[in-house]
């Protein structure tokens, strides 16, 4: 990983790079809960790395990191990437847990605009991004991600499987995905050493704490209104082992498109048990 984060800052010094987005992103919301993260791809000749970082904290929850690279292929057709991480071992309360992780995705696209280098889902969404041009898209895609926790020195091997499609129909584009998870152990508190502390799924601002069993997330981007694209979204969440059988997490918020430059600010409300938590995220996007 760090050969693929020199490479980047080689690509850069040497001002080889064809094209550039970075995105940085904050959070905010209930039980002093602070996250941010951050990312930047840089591509040369259809290939591009893409290093990021991300990191949460909360009341009584010490800073949990993560480090990782993508690597990928960029064509107009499609993009083939692949990832590898970790999370540093963290102590917490007395309990320590760590995870490392890889993982490799495609996603395809149907009537793809000119030099797109942005698909509408996927992990090559990125932040702050702007709707694409065009009367009609589709993309299409699916991903594998193997991460193995350590949790109070108990191994625990998570396999995840996703499927994702977005499509844009004039001033409307929906986008879902669903991620189901399996386990190499039965799920129980002494058989895996705790809980997870790193699950940052798909289409949620903030982190959750648990081994999840599938997540569904399903938007919907009303494009079309000029610089600023608003939208709405929704997640369920179903879990192997939390304190929770199940979430549901309902957003809203907006794009907002000047050219290069892009930002998007969403607000995201779940409830824990009789608890509801809320949380405001502001994100920033460069591109060209």
């Amino acid at each position: 990983m760090k050969r693929t984060i020199l490479l980047s800052i080689l690509f850069i010094a040497q001002g080889a790079f064809a094209y550039f987005d970075a995105g940085l992103n904050y959070t905010s919301g209930s039980d002093g809960y602070k996250g941010q993260d951050a990312y930047a791809k840089i591509g040369t000749g259809g290939f591009w790395v893409k290093p990021e970082y991300s990191s949460y904290d909360t009341d009584g929850i010490e800073t949990y990191r993560k480090y990782s690279a993508r690597v990928g292929i960029e064509r107009d057709l499609y993009t083939m990437s692949a990832i590898a991480g970790l999370t540093p071992e963290v102590t917490h309360l007395g309990n320590k847990y760590e995870n490392k992780f890889v993982g490799a995705d495609i996603t395809f696209s149907l009537n793809p605009t000119s030099g797109g280098k942005k698909r509408m889902v996927g992990p090559n969404s990125g932040y702050g991004r702007r709707s694409a041009s065009g009367v009609t898209q589709i993309d299409l895609g699916a991903g594998v991600n193997y991460i193995n926790h350590t949790s109070n020195s108990k191994d625990l091997l998570q396999l995840d499987v996703s499927l994702f499609a977005a499509i844009k129909i004039l001033m409307a584009q929906i986008s879902a995905s669903y991620t189901d998870s399996s386990y190499d152990k039965t799920m129980t508190i002494n058989n895996v050493g705790g809980y997870a502390m790193n699950e940052r799924l798909s289409g949620l601002d903030y982190y959750l704490i648990g081994y999840p069993e599938s997540n569904v997330n399903v938007k919907v981007d009303l494009i079309g209104y000029p610089m600023v694209t608003p939208f709405l979204s929704y997640n369920k969440t179903k879990f192997k082992l939390s304190s929770e059988d199940d979430v549901s997490t309902y957003g809203i918020g907006a794009y907002i498109d000047l050219n290069m430059v892009g930002a998007t600010v969403s607000w995201q409300t779940i409830k824990f048990g009789s608890d509801r938590n809320n949380y405001l995220s502001i994100s920033a996007g460069l591109r060209f």
